[in-house]
């Protein structure tokens, strides 16, 4: 899985007071992936 930089408008609803923020969407050819599994998968291999 490859990793894009998605932009973020600010005020945020769910961050109300933040000054800056990050966000990433990854893109998997696995229907029915869930966000442990995207999130294993993505995230694995920098844990070894």
């Amino acid at each position: 899985m490859k990793a894009r930089e998605v932009t973020v408008s600010l005020p945020h609803p769910a961050l109300p007071d933040a000054d800056w923020a990050d966000c990433f969407e990854v893109a998997a050819a696995q229907p029915g992936l869930t966000a442990q599994q995207a999130g294993r998968q993505a995230f694995g291999k920098m844990l070894a």
